[in-house]
């Protein structure tokens, strides 16, 4: 399977980057849990069990269904786990989801009101153990405005690492798209 093999022509760009960036990449996805945000169809937490993760699926409730229609016609090709659940960033996240290996963020930045629910959901959901991987099309001057006010307040917590776009051309990238591994930074202990 390949990410062309699952990707429809309604796929965005940044799931399209991150999927292809995930078949080609070198740490294993086998055994490890990776927990999608806002994933809309699902496909780039589909493809990550494909390659042998524990996927958790998130997006709105209204969404959770199509999640799990794209899951269930890919059930035969999935070698780790796949599961559609409804998260809202900000609300209490619930016992099934815990602090994963990796969290994908694909295209979550597009609205100034979501960015501190989802970085409280992003807290939450982060140790420093966890990846984070962000992907943001930046096809707007007012988007990549947003992006860096976003990247403002992670970076008060967050390491941030831009993936150099070298990795990222092939077939999927596009101009506009931009990939940052974020990390939580070390917690200073007093006394």
């Amino acid at each position: 399977m390949t990410g062309s093999d699952v990707l429809s022509s309604t796929s965005h760009a940044c799931a399209e980057t991150l999927v292809s960036l995930t078949a080609d990449s070198t740490q294993p996805l086998r055994d490890k849990t990776v927990v999608e945000l806002g994933a809309g169809t699902g496909i780039v937490g589909i493809l990550a069990s494909y390659y042998g993760s524990k996927s958790i699926i998130t997006d709105f409730d209204s969404l959770v269904p199509l999640i799990r229609f794209n899951i269930d016609q890919n059930v035969g090709l999935i070698r780790g786990s796949a599961v559609g659940q409804p998260l809202c960033w900000g609300d209490t996240i619930p016992s099934t989801i815990g602090i994963p290996d990796y969290l994908v963020l694909a295209n979550c930045v597009y609205y100034e009101s979501s960015l501190e629910p989802l970085l409280e959901t992003v807290m939450e959901l982060t140790d420093q153990r966890t990846v984070v991987l962000a992907c943001y099309e930046e096809r707007t001057p007012e988007i990549k405005g947003l992006v860096g006010r976003w990247h403002d307040l992670v970076e008060q917590h967050f390491e941030l690492e831009e993936v150099d776009k070298r990795y990222l051309q092939n077939s999927y990238w596009k101009e506009y798209v931009r990939v940052v591994l974020m990390r939580r930074r070390e917690i200073a202990k007093i006394g």
